[in-house]
């Protein structure tokens, strides 16, 4: 029971430190660029070890998941260290884009002010 528990609690932890990073790659934060590359490093470790503990122990049917795991997480890696990607998780979010807040009666005047300010700003 104690080891099923100690388990539990890594994999909650894993849970929770997978949630932030997602957040800050959805936010396309470097800090969270850079710990999913540490994180799939570790997989392809694990994936590899696992792979050596399937050869030893003859148990061959997991070695195609363990082969796709291995390619998702090569994969990962060499997307994250692509210049562009990279770059745009360097780039500083622009701030001018953004329409000025105004208070409208009706939809319609809303979408008014929406089409003129995207004229403005040349995206129409």
């Amino acid at each position: 029971m104690l080891i099923g528990g100690a388990i539990g609690f890594f994999l909650l932890i894993l849970a929770a430190l997978s949630a932030v990073v997602g957040w800050g790659l959805w936010s396309q934060k470097e800090w969270a660029r850079i710990m999913q590359i540490v994180l799939a490093a570790l997989g392809v470790m694990g994936r590899l070890f696992s792979m050596m503990a399937v050869m030893n122990h003859g148990r061959m049917f997991a070695l195609p998941f363990n082969l796709v795991f291995l390619a998702y997480y090569a994969w990962v890696i060499y997307y994250l260290i692509q210049p562009e990607v990279r770059a745009a998780f360097l780039e500083q979010p622009v701030q001018g884009l953004m329409p000025p807040p105004i208070r409208c009666q009706s939809v319609m005047e809303a979408i008014s002010h929406l089409e003129a300010y995207l004229s403005r700003i040349g995206r129409v």
